[in-house]
C-alpha cells in the first residue's frame, strides 16, 4: 500500500502483488527488527515456530509463505471481540479474536518463517459501523511492503485501510491524538 500526502490530503493505493524478481531490499538493521522476537510477537516460541513449520509447509519463495500463513489465519481464527493484550502464543492456543489477535499471530508466524513482518495500525472502512474505526493488519517484506488483511480476508488489504503508523503495543498510545480528529473524505476513486 503507498501512501502519499500533499498538505492535508493522502493518496492511498492498493499495494501490487510482487513479481518474482522484484529486488527491493530491507537494510540489515530493519530485517533485524522485522524478524525479531519479543514478548508479543513471539516468534522463536517453540508453538508458534512449530505451527509456522506446518502452515508454510514447502513454500518456496517469502510471498507463498505469507500466503500460506495469511489463509490459516483467516480461516482457523473466530472472528470475535477481545479485551486482551494478545500475545502470539495465546492466540495460537485460543484460536479467537479480533484483528489485533489476527495480526499479533500473523506476524509471529510470518517472522518465525523468515518473512519480515510489521503490525500496522491505523483506520478502515466499515459499512458495519457506517464509517472509519481502528484496526490493526500485518504487513510482509516482499520487494516492497504488502498489507495483509487476515481479519477482514483480503491477502492484500484495499484502500479503506488508512495505516496512521507501525508497531506493537508499545505505539498504540500514540493513537490517542487521533481519535475524534480525523475527517475522512473520499475525494474520488479510480
Amino acid at each position: 500500500m503507498l501512501q502519499t500526502r500533499d498538505g492535508d490530503t493522502y493518496e492511498i493505493r492498493v499495494a501490487a502483488e510482487p513479481k518474482a524478481d522484484e529486488a527491493g531490499t530491507l537494510s540489515d538493521a530493519e530485517r533485524v527488527e522485522n524478524l525479531a522476537s519479543d514478548w508479543m510477537l513471539d516468534a522463536k516460541s517453540p508453538e508458534v515456530a512449530k505451527a509456522a513449520r506446518e502452515i508454510a509447509g514447502a513454500a518456496a519463495t517469502p510471498w507463498e509463505k505469507a500466503n500460506k500463513l495469511y489463509t490459516w489465519v483467516f480461516e482457523t481464527l473466530e472472528k470475535t471481540s477481545v479485551l486482551s493484550v494478545p500475545t502470539a502464543v495465546e492466540v495460537l492456543r485460543a484460536k479467537q479474536g479480533d484483528c489485533n489477535e489476527h495480526t499479533v499471530l500473523f506476524v509471529a508466524l510470518a517472522r518465525a518463517a523468515g518473512v519480515p513482518a510489521r503490525v500496522a495500525i491505523g483506520l478502515v472502512y466499515s459499512d458495519e459501523v457506517g464509517g472509519f474505526g481502528y484496526h490493526a493488519w500485518p504487513e510482509v517484506f516482499i520487494g516492497h511492503w504488502i498489507p495483509m488483511d487476515p481479519t477482514l480476508g483480503q491477502p492484500i488489504a484495499d484502500a479503506t485501510h488508512i495505516k496512521i503508523l507501525n508497531g506493537g503495543i508499545a505505539e498504540w498510545g500514540r493513537l490517542m491524538g487521533y481519535i475524534g480528529q480525523a475527517k475522512i473524505e473520499v475525494l474520488g476513486v479510480e
